[in-house]
């Protein structure tokens, strides 16, 4: 199967998202799993994350903007 078609079907649900974020950051922090699940769905609890807005959201904190960085952190703490 092509790697486009592949990205395209391939989607996180909230459920294997939190369960594996430990695998991701290193820690089992469930909650803050579902905390940045909600950031990366725009606080939609049942879409469904493709592999490329999981990537772009982690992209957010590459680089040397510090004042990005702490926003976008600032905007996962306050998700409700």
């Amino acid at each position: 199967m092509p790697e486009s078609v592949i990205e395209q079907t391939a989607v996180l649900t909230e459920a294997n998202f939190t369960r594996n974020i430990k695998y991701v950051i290193g820690v089992d922090e469930p909650y803050f799993g579902k905390m940045l699940y909600l950031w990366i769905s725009k606080g939609y609890d049942r879409a469904k994350i493709t592999i490329s807005d999981f990537i772009s959201a982690f992209l957010t904190f590459k680089g040397d903007d510090k004042q990005k960085q702490l926003k976008k952190c600032f905007e996962i703490l306050d998700i409700d």
